[in-house]
């Protein structure tokens, strides 16, 4: 039987997510419907993206998190769902303490990172 499974994250800015997703070139839809095509069960979500298969990811908004919500039947990446997640949650996590730096009147000087978003390193600058 096809359900929805669905993972709290720890994400909760849209702003960020949305640069976070255009980061990894990742193609999504604002405020879409994302439907289980095997039971037809139903989430409204703020933002939806689609696999190769067709099949739709959604995160949909709760209280204080997003929620990353999917078919496990339908995942049709060569990786498994907790390496798609941990991809974006880096990068989530590189443009929120961007956000912040600046907002301390801070910027990046120096940043060092590999594809995924993993090991990085980050020399900042203050400015007046």
């Amino acid at each position: 039987m096809s359900h929805f499974t669905k993972i709290k994250t720890k994400i909760n800015d849209q702003i960020i997510l949305i640069k976070t997703l255009d980061n990894l070139k990742i193609n999504w839809y604002k405020n879409k419907t994302l439907i289980n095509q095997f039971n037809n069960e139903k989430y409204l979500c703020e933002i939806l993206t689609k696999q190769k298969n067709i099949q739709e990811i959604g995160l949909k908004k709760k209280l204080d998190h997003y929620e990353l919500i999917y078919d496990q039947a339908f995942w049709s990446s060569s990786f498994p769902i907790s390496l798609f997640y941990e991809k974006i949650i880096n990068c989530y996590a590189l443009n929120l303490i961007n956000k912040k730096l600046k907002e301390n009147r801070f910027e990046i000087k120096n940043l060092t990172k590999q594809k995924n978003f993993d090991n990085i390193k980050i020399n900042v600058l203050y400015y007046y």
